[in-house]
């Protein structure tokens, strides 16, 4: 069977996250719920592998669930502060980027809670 970034995110295995993303298109899988890999390790509970993936893939920050929630919501919901300050800073820094490219003038961000 070959490696799912979904189930190494589910069971915290590193080794197996590894192997997954040596194939680009295993970025874009998700879960029965449509939650993405980052989404799954914050709701197991492995912040670990939710940090590596951050720091070492393409992930999507922005990547909305069934519910429509996205990385930022989860981890909050999650009470997850480590991973909720990484991803806020990388929220806003995807964000900016992609206002640059489109040349808006204003931004929406998610406001950081207090």
């Amino acid at each position: 069977m070959s490696p799912s970034l979904i189930n190494a995110a589910r069971h915290g295995d590193f080794e197996e996250a590894i192997e997954a993303l040596k194939n680009p298109d295993s970025i874009n899988e998700t879960s029965y719920h449509g939650l993405n890999a980052l989404q799954v390790a914050m709701v197991n509970f492995h912040t670990e592998l939710g940090l590596f993936l951050i720091e070492n893939s393409d992930i999507s920050v922005f990547h909305q669930d069934d519910m429509g929630r996205d990385a930022l919501d989860i981890a909050f919901i999650c009470s997850n502060n480590a991973l909720g300050d990484l991803i806020y800073d990388k929220w806003n820094m995807e964000r900016a980027l992609k206002i640059a490219n489109k040349k808006e003038g204003t931004t929406s961000i998610h406001p950081r809670p207090k």
